[in-house]
């Protein structure tokens, strides 16, 4: 029996270190601005602060990013940013919606590019699920930023969604296909 008990505790020491850190397994339907603002700070985003729609203005890449709460009654969120002025092209805007998921863009009436996510709590998502949809976008703004911004061009090849930070622990290759 003694000669189990190291096995048996480095099964659960390993099982320990798989589990997500204050997994909030929580099931929301809706939010507000105040429990929005609060998850971004507790994922460690500066310059938050509730504007007066009721949404969120959060600094992501050094640009300001909105996150649309009040208008949609807290069923419905969008968080978008604008790149005024850039010269984006519809040609590279259509390549980065061909190719990538999760987020799109378009050309506003101005001609300025509009990058932009949804998330739907109709039916009820994790609290955990609404923290990755915020990381996810945190991500995929840098991505656009790379290949569409700076031009290094998008991979017409195959769809690439980004690697989450739970899988870049677990060490799991990013979806592709």
């Amino acid at each position: 029996m003694r000669h189990l008990l190291p096995l048996v505790t480095a099964l659960v020491l390993s099982l320990l270190l798989v589990l997500p850190a204050q997994a909030d397994q929580t099931i929301i339907s809706s939010t507000n601005a105040k429990q929005v603002e609060g998850l971004l700070k507790e994922l460690g985003f500066t310059g938050t602060r509730i504007d007066e729609d009721d949404d969120v203005i959060v600094m992501m890449h050094g640009r300001p990013v909105v996150v649309i709460v009040g208008s949609g009654n807290g069923r419905q969120l969008q968080m978008n940013v604008a790149f005024v002025g850039m010269g984006i092209t519809l040609e590279q805007v259509n390549a980065w919606n061909r190719n990538r998921i999760l987020a799109k863009a378009y050309l506003d009436r101005d001609g300025d590019t509009i990058f932009e996510s949804d998330l739907d709590l109709d039916g009820g998502i994790t609290v955990d699920r609404l923290k990755d949809w915020l990381q996810t976008f945190n991500m995929l703004i840098d991505m656009f930023v790379r290949e569409v911004v700076h031009g290094q061009g998008v991979d017409d090849s195959k769809p690439v969604t980004p690697r989450r930070d739970r899988e870049l622990r677990a060490g799991i290759s990013p979806t592709v296909g």
